[in-house]
């Protein structure tokens, strides 16, 4: 199994190479600032567009504007989506892609 870190220094610890190895996960360094080496990135630029979107469809509907609770609400409920969980592999399996593009390019930018 193979993961990302974004230079996290509690990944750098002995215990959690120690258990990364025992799980036989290889973590890829990405470097800072690499938005599209990021599915994690990639994700919340797809879930804030959804929000944006909710919010103004509720503008047009002139709907009163929503609490906080609410908020955190319809974050739950998109997260809860198969689209939401499509999104989330998606961006999780174009990593390599990816990787392999900015290699090719040797460091630079993918282009995605």
């Amino acid at each position: 199994m193979n993961t990302h870190r974004d230079n996290e220094s509690f990944l750098k610890t002995a215990a959690c190479r120690k258990e990364a190895r025992k799980c036989k996960v290889t973590f890829w360094h990405i470097p800072p600032r690499s938005p599209d080496l990021s599915p994690v990135e990639k994700f919340w630029g797809w879930l804030r567009k959804r929000l944006r979107k909710m919010g103004r469809e509720d503008l047009r509907a002139k709907r009163p504007p929503i609490t906080k609770a609410q908020y955190k609400r319809r974050v739950q409920d998109v997260l809860r989506t198969g689209q939401a969980n499509r999104v989330a592999k998606n961006c999780y399996t174009g990593l390599r892609k990816v990787c392999q593009k900015v290699l090719s390019n040797k460091g630079a930018h993918s282009g995605t």
